[in-house]
Parts: structure tokens; sequence; C-alpha cells
């Protein structure tokens, strides 16, 4: 039928019903194909490639073949590429050339409208996915192809879930490519425009072109997205914006049209001609809408015209209703309802079913009306028992892949919890060992400095009672040299042992001795050179340092009772300060020596 001869002269008013087209999903798989790798090359390039990969093994080979299908994405040799892929990785036991093989299978498969194979390698693909990082380019070419393919099935509902998951990993991944965001977003879009959620359709395909602009091909891609952002445009009715978009692509078509493939450049002008008709019925303009048709009806060439033609048998179904030709809409609406069913799309044909039932009530044909509506409710009921055990059985499974995904993610943090408190104690262990060797280090040091010491001290003990009794003799013969008050001083003090007293004082001492405290203090000084309580002193220590060597039993306590000190703290100080060792580490050194000295003598036995 030539839908230009039977175009009417009259403008009537418009039915807009909305109902789901394939425009959509052809612009879908249009960027989907460019982003999976998709590239036109020469047959040369080709030949020349595939002869370079029977010399090469290894990773080499696996990207070799992977180019190859890269290259030839967009020809029916896609599959045997694939395959080719898949056997190689398998033998080299390689996940993510394994995925990649499985993504390119589904890439053809979508192009030949294939829904069950593309399932049958989403379930393939799954365990795959699982043990690869997010990053991972496969990966996320299969998050986009499994998205799609609950697009094609209906799912819209699974597909929006599957597709924010897939957002929330990748952000929290990290820096990944713009081409993974670009993906994500164009399905969030789609998702939402199959939804008839246009106006959060616009927002994600604005996302999108974002990102667009930071990947390679950036009109390319920018093509697609304002196509996708003019329809949704032009379905919230948004007609003068949805006119702003589509004719920012056909400037981008004409400026840059060189850089593209024909055929793309072909199938991106046919749709914005499509949806100017579409933007003309939403303004009741039916006298442009009729020009626009025939313009559209005369220039595209087949190739494109099938491609298109559900949609364009949409246009024309709702032009012709608007013109109460119902006969003629009604005819357009059938061939949709065929081909769709012929195609096995199911959930497509409910609105069809509605939009014939109107077009028979418009015709006074109730009962087939009625009919065609009993259809559309229970053809929907259908589809909907049986979404709702998939989406039961899908969710069942996202549930579980979270609560396995909870679980090591746990694990990890319980692990890395672990590792944490393993490496404190290990360094505290170190620590603790550092300071033990220290410490033991020191001990030694100072043991030994202690018993130099003290054989110092013995030796200073033996000196000092040779010196005193060189000055006892050199005084008993000479004894006109020392001061007379002087020596009846150290007499006293030998014998009486009066610094023992805690409470002697100069004074009191003096007038024992009979004379003054000035000419005591003058004596000590003049003999010694120390003050009375330095020459006190003296007396005490040298008392203390031969009960400690003498009486290994005696307690340090009773040491400073027994010379005289009423202090503990000025004892300890003194001691230090005149024999360089505390009291108790003098002690010690006697009796390591006296050890020491039995060991050295049983050797000798």
């Amino acid at each position: 039928m030539n839908p230009t001869k039977d175009l009417p002269q009259t403008t009537q008013k418009v039915n807009t019903k909305k109902s789901v087209t394939k425009i959509i999903l052809i612009l879908s798989l249009c960027l989907t194909s460019y982003n999976l790798l998709a590239q036109e090359g020469s047959k040369k390039v080709i030949d020349s490639l595939t002869v370079r990969v029977e010399t090469l093994s290894g990773k080499e080979k696996l990207e070799a073949l992977t180019e190859l299908g890269r290259i030839e994405f967009v020809t029916p040799n896609l599959l045997s590429r694939a395959q080719d892929i898949e056997n190689e990785a398998k033998k080299q036991k390689d996940s993510h050339y394994l995925l990649t093989a499985y993504t390119y299978k589904m890439g053809y498969y979508f192009r030949v409208y294939n829904p069950d194979s593309i399932n049958h390698y989403i379930k393939l693909s799954e365990p795959i996915a699982r043990i690869l990082p997010f990053t991972d380019k496969a990966v996320n070419r299969y998050e986009y192809n499994k998205s799609l393919s609950y697009l094609l099935r209906g799912l819209y509902d699974l597909a929006l879930i599957n597709q924010k998951r897939h957002l929330e990993r990748v952000e929290q991944a990290g820096d990944v490519d713009p081409k993974i965001h670009l993906g994500i977003y164009m399905n969030l879009g789609n998702t939402y425009y199959l939804m008839e959620k246009y106006g959060e359709a616009q927002r994600k395909f604005k996302e999108a072109l974002k990102y667009s602009r930071l990947s390679k091909n950036e009109k390319l891609n920018e093509v697609a997205i304002l196509s996708l952002i003019a329809h949704s445009s032009s379905q919230s009715n948004n007609h003068k914006e949805a006119t702003q978009y589509n004719d920012s692509i056909r400037q981008i078509l004409n400026e840059f049209g060189t850089t593209f493939s024909p055929e793309f450049v072909s199938t991106q002008k046919a749709i914005a001609d499509i949806l100017d008709i579409q933007i003309s019925l939403g303004l009741k303009d039916l006298k442009k809408a009729k020009e626009l048709i025939k313009n559209f009806s005369q220039e595209s060439d087949d190739k494109i015209k099938k491609s298109l033609k559900p949609d364009y048998n949409k246009i024309l179904a709702s032009y012709f209703s608007a013109t109460h030709e119902y006969d003629k809409a009604l005819d357009y609406i059938e061939q949709n309802i065929d081909q769709y069913g012929a195609e096995q799309r199911i959930f497509v044909l409910p609105p069809y079913f509605k939009e014939k039932a109107s077009l028979l009530y418009d015709k006074q044909k109730y009962k087939l009306a009625y009919n065609e509506l009993l259809k559309a409710t229970n053809l929907a009921d259908s589809i909907n028992d049986s979404h709702s055990a998939i989406q039961l059985d899908e969710l069942a499974t996202i549930y579980e892949l979270n609560l396995k995904e909870a679980e090591i993610a746990r694990t990890r943090t319980q692990l890395k919890f672990s590792q944490t408190i393993i490496i404190a104690l290990i360094v505290v262990a170190i620590l603790l060992l550092t300071i033990a060797l220290i410490i033991r280090n020191n001990f030694a040091k100072q043991k030994t400095k202690n018993n130099v010491l003290f054989k110092q001290q013995e030796e200073l003990s033996k000196n000092i009672n040779y010196y005193k009794k060189m000055i006892i003799d050199k005084a008993n013969t000479n004894s006109i040299n020392i001061n007379p008050l002087f020596q009846q001083l150290e007499e006293y003090m030998l014998k009486e042992e009066a610094y023992k007293d805690p409470n002697i004082n100069r004074e009191d001492l003096a007038s024992t001795l009979g004379t003054n405290r000035q000419y005591l203090g003058s004596a000590i000084k003049e003999e010694t050179g120390l003050t009375f309580t330095g020459y006190i002193n003296k007396y005490r220590l040298e008392n203390a340092r031969k009960l400690l060597l003498e009486n290994k039993d005696i307690s340090i306590d009773d040491i400073i009772v027994e010379c005289g000190y009423s202090s503990r703290s000025t004892f300890h100080r003194l001691f230090k300060e005149y024999y360089g060792m505390a009291p108790h580490e003098l002690k010690l050194a006697s009796i390591s020596l006296q050890k020491e000295i039995i060991e050295e003598e049983m050797d000798d036995l």
C-alpha cells in the first residue's frame, strides 16, 4: 500500500495514543553495537589479520581474535569470530576473553532477535562476571546486554534493578572508562522511556550525553542520544523542545556526516523524519504531517523503510485515525500486530490490541472492539503472570547474590581486621622484644660497670685503710704537724662513732671537745677541705659501704639507720654521688663477684 495515495485533504482530531515502538530499541542497538567495539573494516585488513592470527599464541592470539570480532561486529561473521575467541579462551583458561566471546554472541543474537540464545549466553556469563572486577570491560558489556535482554522481554522492573545495581558498583569502583557510565545511563534512559516515565528518561539520557562527550567518536554518540532525548520530549508533549533537539541532530549529520558510516547517517535521518511527523501530529498540524509522510515515502530507501516499518506504521495509523479513516489506520495497526506476533514479541502486543479496539469502537463495531479489548486484557494478564514468575526467580537470584556479596564483604572486613590485629600484635611484640633487649643490654653493661666500681671500691677501701694507718702512724711520730683539735676530733669519731647519731651537730660536738663551733669548723676545713656536714657524711657513707660489703643479709633500711641518716632519699643521693652506684647496685655487685670467685675456686678444685 502506498500511503501517500490515501492521504486525506482534511484536518481532523489527532489520536496520539502512546504505545511501545521499536525506535528506542533500534537506537539502543545502534549505539550498543558501536560501544561494544563495532567497526567495519576492509576485506584486506580482515584477511591480513586472519593470516596473522595463525602465527600467534597466548594472550596475543586472544587479542587478535578479539580485534577480528570487533572489526566484523556488524557482519554475519561475528558468530564464527566469537566461537574462535571462545575456543581459544577455554584453551587458555582466560575468563576475560571467554566473557568477551559470550558478549559478542549476545550482540549477534540481539541483531537477529533471538531472545532464547541471548538468555542462554547471559546464564553462561553470570558466574564468570562474578569473579571478574566491575571495571573489566567484558563485565560491563555483559551487564549492558543483560539489561537490554530484560527490555526486549518487557521486564522493565528487573532491568531497572539491574542497571541501578550496576551503576552503584561502578561508582564504588572509582575511576572508570566514561563509556561504562555512558552505557549504564543509556540503558536507564531506555528503561524509563519504555515504562513511559519520559521525564526521568530525559534526565538519564542527558547524563549519558555528558559522558559521551568524554569518549571517542563523541558526535556519533551525541546524535543517537539527542534522538532519544527528542523522542522523550515528544512523548511528554513538549514538541518545541523535541523540534530543537531534532534540528540539532540534522545539523550534526550535515556537518560531520562524512565521518559516520552511510548506513548510520541514513538511519538517523529517517528516524528524525519520523519524529518530525510525530511532532506535527502532536501539534495537530495534519497538513504538515501529510507533506512529511509523502517526503519520507519518496526519499527513504527500502532497507531503511523495512528497519523502521513498525514505527512508520504507527505514525500512519495515528494519522489515519486522526482523519477518521479507521480502516486504513486498522490496516497499519494489524501489520504491526502480525510482525510482532511473528517475532514472538508478545509483550508489545497489548497496547496495539487496545488501539485496534479503540478504532473498532470509533467504527461503531462494539462487539469486535470488545473482543480486541478482551484479547488485550487476557494477554496482558498472561504476560504479567509470566513476568511475575520470571521476576520472582530473578529477584531471588539477585537476593542470593547480594547475600553472597555481603558475606564476602563481611569476611574481607573481618580478615582485614584480623590482619590489622596481627600486625599490631607483631609490632607490639617487636617493641617488647626490642625493649627487653635494651634492658638486658643495659643490665649487662650496668652489671659490668658495677663490678668494676665494686673492685674500685675494694681497692679504695684498702687504700683508705692504708692511708688511715699511715696518718695515725705519722701523727704518733710527728703529731706537731697535725692540728691538735682535728686529731682530738678524729680519735673521738673513731672511738665513739659519733657520726651514727642522726642529731649530731657542730655546737654539741664542739662543746664535747671543749671548743667552740668556729674553731671546730676551721680545723676540719684546714685538714680535709670539707665542711662539717661533708666530714660527717664521709664517715657515714664509708660505714655504709663497709656494711654493704661485709654483710650481705643486712637491709638498706637497716644500714640507713645504722649510719645515722634519717632520710632515705638523702642517703641514696649522697651514696651515688660518692661511689657512682646506688647502694643496692653495690650490694648486687658484691654478691655477683663473690659467686664468680666461688665458681673460679670450684673450677680450680
